[in-house]
């Protein structure tokens, strides 16, 4: 109802203002439930309508998104009653030409300049109109040191290096020697750094307040290469505090790999999360991280390079990280049958492993019938969610029977799919799946699953085998609405079942 209500306002806001006075008599606990389910710029238009309504608004909103699709002049109309608001993000969708609303944003930002926000976050801000960035800018980082409760600040697709737009990137650079002092989180993401930005960031923090509390640091995508990676590594034995490092998608590669060993080794003992994927690192530069001694619980290698014929390091690099490793994406490394056969072979226990993301590696095949899947289950036996999206589970019956054999009991979401799964092929890979009676999710995208199929599955849904599902993921397929909707009656047999997602509209 809520977000009926919140779809009309924009059309009908004339005739809504003459029963505001009806509306506003709801006891506030309704009011505020409602403004809850709504879209944020449905209710901040909403409050427009009758003045009392704002405190309402505001004892909802702590996080406010503002965007070129936002009414910013509703908001600007309720900045005074966000006395709760914690969360702020500048989103601006990468248009060039917003210098309006560049404005217009520097602008409701100094108004909440002096509420207890937690998290600030600038995303997409192509600052082609450097008067009304460097605006923008300074309200989001003047004065940190004033604001105590800030704890994350996020910069994201913004263009701060040294090169054309210099002010910026003092301005950076100042709010980073004089941060706020909670500031625990830093992203740099897409900032277009490079060696030399890098190498004054770096400076910047270790030579101030902020080294000795930085918990997590984002320099993805700063085209930081090897000698980056130089920078980094000198900077790691400065940041005692720090837990979580991503390095993402630098072109490191494997001299830059190397590059990094000293530093990682500096915080092997307190550093639980690593992102360097799309990085080219290839198995020679995963190699080269193992000499760090890194006990993680979170670690990204996605887009890695590493393929079949050298997937035999990954064991032997996860091993001494065994009992402490939680999360692992080892998504599109494109690693076939027989290497993804190497790495089951000597996996080694992973006991503490929650999170496991195979996807897009392509290795369910023929040739993988027969293959040591079932370590997984006995290496990992506390896994709840695993990622087989484009590894062609489906496509061999035998390949994915030794896939099933393999599926730990405490699994509570599968992701399939990228495959084609018109029958027989669906029928076989549910008389694959084993009983998991923990599964609340599981993902069939965009398996070329016709209405015949969809009829298949309707007929032969394994809720036995499945006793708590609750989601069914059938987006992108061939599922007319009326087969989709004869599915969805067969599943709610099962008390659990809540919802069949990719049923399409009318």
């Amino acid at each position: 109802q809520a977000q009926r209500l919140g779809s009309s306002i924009r059309g009908q806001a004339g005739s809504m203002r003459s029963s505001a006075d009806l509306f506003g008599q709801l006891p506030e606990p309704v009011l505020s439930r409602l403004f809850s389910c709504m879209l944020q710029r449905d209710a901040i238009l909403l409050v427009r309508l009758a003045r009392d309504w704002s405190e309402a608004v505001a004892a909802n909103l702590r996080r406010l998104f503002i965007t070129p699709t936002m009414p910013l002049a509703a908001a600007a109309f309720a900045a005074d009653s966000l006395g709760r608001l914690r969360e702020v993000a500048v989103d601006g969708n990468g248009d060039a030409g917003a210098e309006s609303f560049v404005n217009a944003a520097a602008s409701l930002l100094e108004r909440l300049a002096g509420l207890p926000l937690e998290k600030l976050a600038l995303r997409r801000l192509p600052l082609d109109h450097e008067a009304a960035s460097q605006r923008l800018l300074d309200a989001a980082l003047h004065d940190l040191a004033s604001r105590p409760a800030l704890r994350s600040l996020q910069l994201d697709l913004m263009a701060l290096g040294e090169g054309p737009r210099p002010r910026l990137h003092a301005s950076l650079l100042a709010a980073l020697r004089n941060p706020g002092p909670g500031i625990t989180m830093l992203t740099l993401s897409g900032c277009d750094l490079r060696v030399k930005g890098v190498r004054a960031v770096c400076k910047a923090i270790t030579e101030g307040p902020l080294a000795a509390k930085l918990e997590s640091l984002d320099l993805s995508v700063n085209t930081l290469g090897q000698q980056g990676a130089v920078q980094v590594a000198s900077a790691l034995s400065h940041l005692p505090a720090l837990r979580s490092l991503h390095l993402a998608g630098n072109a490191l590669g494997l001299a830059g790999a190397r590059a990094l060993v000293p530093g990682l080794a500096a915080v092997a003992d307190r550093l639980e999360e690593l992102n360097v994927a799309e990085n080219g690192l290839c198995a020679a530069g995963v190699e080269a991280l193992g000499e760090a001694g890194l006990q993680l619980q979170s670690l990204c290698l996605r887009r890695s390079w590493i393929g079949s014929d050298s997937a035999h390091v990954l064991p032997r690099f996860l091993r001494p990280m065994g009992a402490t490793l939680v999360k692992l994406d080892l998504a599109e490394n494109k690693i076939g049958a027989e290497g993804m056969w190497t790495v089951f072979e000597e996996l080694p226990p992973l006991p503490q492993l929650r999170a496991l993301d195979f996807s897009l590696n392509p290795f369910a095949t023929a040739a993988f019938a027969g293959a040591p899947f079932r370590r997984l289950a006995e290496s990992a036996p506390a896994l709840e969610e695993l990622n087989l999206f484009g590894c062609c589970v489906g496509a061999d019956e035998a390949a994915a029977q030794a896939v099933g054999d393999g599926l730990p009991a405490a699994l509570r979401y599968l992701y399939l799919g990228a495959v084609d799964l018109r029958s027989p092929r669906l029928a076989q890979l549910l008389r694959a799946l084993p009983s998991l009676p923990s599964l609340e999710c599981l993902g069939l995208v965009q398996s070329r699953i016709d209405g015949e199929a969809a009829a298949v599955l309707a007929t032969e849904a394994p809720l036995g085998k499945l006793p708590r599902l609750r989601v069914l993921d059938i987006t992108g397929n061939l599922v007319g609405r009326e087969a989709a909707l004869s599915l969805r009656a067969s599943l709610q047999r099962s008390p659990a079942f809540k919802q069949l997602r990719g049923v399409r509209r009318r």
